[in-house]
């Protein structure tokens, strides 16, 4: 394995973000069945310590390519913030070695967009997806939001649902929902990185951003998208099912 080593540090900013990661957790948690769930580029755990108590009696194995983080992980789960269940594969999705259709729910949360290859990606989740398993994919979405921001965390592309309907076609899998969110999220991120042109991230600016949307916008934006869908937003949610 190279010593892969992610470049982003809007993992640490957003880990206070409670009402942003309930509302990731309203959006995905009807999703879940029963059964393993394998979450590909798991980060510093925060989304396994949120979605984890969705399948409580479920194995899941956390697939993280940066060992800095993968250890974060491990020091949630000796903390007792994440329970035993939760195995730690340091790796990427393409080393990982499983038997195939083992898995009821893949996860790829704001990890698709940092794989080079993105249709060998959901080709091997296809493998290790159970006939009728759920893929749940959460990208950030636009191309015309691509910035150099997007280049430094390690970002290859964003997404819009032709890219997802094309991949899902080729690699096996019924598309049962598709829809762009935070809205806001999307009008922000063209201000700071298309029209600012900001290429860095500065901690207190970020944070201040960051607690401000959480605080205080989070809540009305999930009240309206709950009621109306809008045509654009930060990001894309796909949810897919292995035919």
């Amino acid at each position: 394995m190279k010593n892969f080593e992610y470049s982003g540090e809007e993992l640490g900013t957003f880990k206070f973000a409670i009402n942003w990661k309930l509302y990731y957790k309203k959006l995905i948690a009807k999703y879940f069945k029963d059964g393993l769930v394998i979450e590909v580029g798991a980060g510093i755990g925060e989304m396994t310590k949120l979605l984890k108590p969705l399948a409580p009696a479920s194995k899941w194995i956390c697939i993280e390519p940066d060992k800095k983080n993968a250890n974060e992980i491990l020091m949630l789960q000796s903390a007792n913030e994440v329970d035993n269940l939760v195995q730690i594969f340091n790796g990427t999705l393409e080393e990982f070695n499983c038997e195939s259709k083992i898995a009821s729910v893949v996860m790829l949360v704001d990890s698709l967009e940092h794989i080079e290859d993105d249709f060998e990606a959901i080709t091997k989740v296809s493998e290790i997806l159970q006939n009728n398993g759920i893929l749940i994919i959460i990208v950030p979405a636009h191309n015309f939001l691509f910035s150099d921001f997007d280049k430094k965390i390690g970002h290859f592309r964003r997404y819009n649902k032709k890219m997802i309907v094309n991949l899902a076609a080729k690699t096996g899998f019924n598309i049962k929902d598709m829809y762009y969110f935070n809205f806001v999220g999307a009008i922000g991120w063209f201000i700071n990185f298309k029209i600012l042109k900001r290429i860095g991230s500065n901690h207190d600016d970020d944070d201040v951003q960051v607690n401000f949307f959480d605080r205080f916008l989070v809540k009305p934006v999930k009240f309206i998208e709950t009621y109306i869908r809008p045509p654009f937003g930060i990001s894309l949610i796909a949810i897919l099912e292995k035919k």
